[in-house]
């Protein structure tokens, strides 16, 4: 149930050509004991066949995860700015220009193409998974109309709500130890109970290429990976954060890793499929320093004489101790109700509402 797939949207829709699809995993610090994760997922198709005057494209997504209410068009990112622009699409053209049929075109260094909005009032949620299966197809539509035989490119973001298999936590113990990004597309073999029933294996688009990208934050440590990436390399911290529309993080000099996978054609016979562990690093040295240093204090302070302990400073010490100790325990306490909150999210809505809109408001882009 872990696969991204491009859709037929019926008969009535204009067919077209996926000559590629983009997806960005966005694995980003959020509320405090969780992540926040968006998906970008972008679109170059070409029309194949005759359209009636005024006919939009109407296709569909389905993606391995349950999303949020919110779901952005990123078209308008690109409006006039040829930095984020070429950011995205790896180009050095001119920013999109208006044309006279209203739409933006831009060259995404293979030639021209057209910018396409997403009608956001008739857009949603076609399907979802049964029983809690994290699973999503959306129903995207087009705001302009298209033609045969043009280009278009297409751009949407989904905050996510639940990963499932695209990035799950594993648990030794009770601690979130490390995590496995499970990514796949056109990958028919476990296929998802969705309330409609739909028909992967006739709707599917064949894919002309996959770029995929996975974003998180170098305090995960890199464990295994399969296929090697064609790159993984820092990401650009600051310059990115226009397009995202928040900042990256809010702790100083902490730096993100992009890995990037492509593969070329991808369709039910030839899926995509990639694999990323990453485990949280641990400052182990300096914990078992603290911890030596507590023990030998204590030990110190038990073996000594009851006179000498009570004529000597080390009483100060002990009482220090523990006041110390009190407050590890008091703030293990804050800490665990905290990730209580945390686990509770996902089943309270308002509760992932009110998170949501906090760390929008504590990641906010500040305009200068």
């Amino acid at each position: 149930m872990g696969f991204f797939s491009v859709l037929a949207a019926g008969s009535d829709s204009p067919k077209f050509d996926v000559l590629k699809f983009d997806a960005n995993l966005w694995i980003l610090p959020g509320f405090p004991g969780r992540r926040v994760v968006f998906c970008d997922i972008g679109l170059k198709v070409a029309i194949t066949s005759s359209v009636q005057s005024r006919e939009k494209l109407g296709l569909r997504l389905g993606v391995p995860f349950r999303i949020e209410d919110s779901v952005t068009d990123l078209a308008h990112r690109f409006y006039g700015d040829a930095r984020t622009a070429n950011l995205v699409f790896g180009n050095s053209a001119d920013a999109p220009r208006k044309t006279s049929s209203s739409v933006y075109e831009y060259d995404d260094g293979d030639g021209r193409v057209s910018l396409l909005e997403i009608d956001m009032k008739t857009s949603e949620v076609f399907a979802v998974g049964e029983n809690s299966q994290a699973y999503t197809v959306y129903s995207v539509v087009s705001e302009q109309p298209v033609e045969e035989g043009e280009e278009y490119y297409l751009r949407v973001r989904f905050r996510v709500a639940d990963t499932g298999r695209a990035w799950s936590w594993q648990r030794i113990g009770q601690r979130r130890s490390f995590a496995i990004a499970d990514l796949r597309v056109h990958e028919f073999r476990d296929l998802p109970v969705l309330r409609p029933e739909v028909n992967f294996e006739r709707l599917a688009i064949p894919l002309a290429q996959v770029n995929f990208f996975v974003v998180v934050s170098s305090r995960l440590k890199e464990q295994r990976k399969s296929p090697e990436p064609r790159y993984v390399r820092p990401l650009e911290r600051h310059v990115w954060e226009n397009y995202l529309g928040r900042r990256l993080s809010r702790r100083r000099g902490e730096s993100f890793l992009i890995y990037y996978w492509r593969k070329e054609p991808v369709n039910e016979s030839s899926p995509f499929r990639a694999f990323l562990e990453v485990e949280r690093r641990r400052p182990t040295a300096a914990r078992f320093a603290l911890i030596a240093a507590g023990v030998s204090i204590v030990g110190f302070v038990l073996v000594s004489p009851t006179v000498s302990l009570e004529a000597s400073l080390l009483v100060t010490l002990s009482d220090h101790i523990v006041a110390t100790v009190a407050t590890f325990v008091g703030a293990g306490l804050v800490y665990g109700a905290l990730r209580l909150a945390v686990s509770l999210v996902p089943h309270l809505p308002a509760m992932r509402r009110w998170i949501a809109r906090f760390e929008d408001r504590h990641f906010r882009v500040s305009k200068d």
